[in-house]
């Protein structure tokens, strides 16, 4: 509903991109590359082109939230509108407290959880 032009991106070919392209680390590397899911969409109201980093639970914990933020922040050297996603059927306290803190978008049962202005 917020966003439009919805696209999966194929990790492995956007990644192997990236990798040619621009200097990364080990650890970088092993961070994107475990990345769930990663999705290009333009936001409805700002016509807005973000890359959306998903991080995908039953039950979204601080973790999830902490892994999805780390892996924007490194795609935003040179993706700057990068977005942390976490996904998932619920959310502990702690997580959703760390999503409003670090800005990452919450999806809960398909619906977007008011947690975060970045994308608004």
């Amino acid at each position: 509903k917020h966003f439009r032009n919805l696209r999966l991106l194929d990790k492995g070919q956007y990644l192997q991109q990236v990798l040619d392209q621009h200097d990364i680390s080990s650890s970088e590397w092993k961070q994107l590359i475990s990345a769930e899911v990663m999705v290009r969409g333009t936001h409805r109201n700002s016509g807005k082109e973000y890359l959306m980093v998903w991080e995908v639970s039953w039950i979204v914990d601080r973790n999830d939230v902490e892994r999805a933020e780390r892996r924007a922040r490194i795609l935003r050297r040179w993706e700057p509108s990068a977005l942390p996603v976490v996904a998932g059927n619920g959310i502990t306290a702690s997580a959703h407290e760390a999503a409003q803190l670090h800005g990452v978008l919450v999806i809960l049962d398909t619906l977007i959880a008011d947690t975060t202005s970045r994308a608004q």
